[in-house]
């Protein structure tokens, strides 16, 4: 923030059926695993399977 400009990073959850998508996806990633983990690394397994696809929101 300064006198000249502002950089905002806004989102906004319209419904709660991307937190559900999410919640599934780890859920379905963590089955047969054991240990601690953050989302950072169910999302950097889950990119890192499409690597020649463009990553878009599913």
């Amino acid at each position: 923030d300064s006198a000249a400009d502002q950089i905002l990073l806004v989102h906004t959850a319209r419904s709660r059926a991307g937190c559900a998508a999410g919640a599934l996806l780890a859920a379905r990633w963590i089955a047969g695993r054991r240990g601690m983990y953050a989302f950072a690394d169910v999302l950097d397994d889950m990119l890192a399977l499409e690597p020649e696809k463009e990553r878009k929101v599913r």
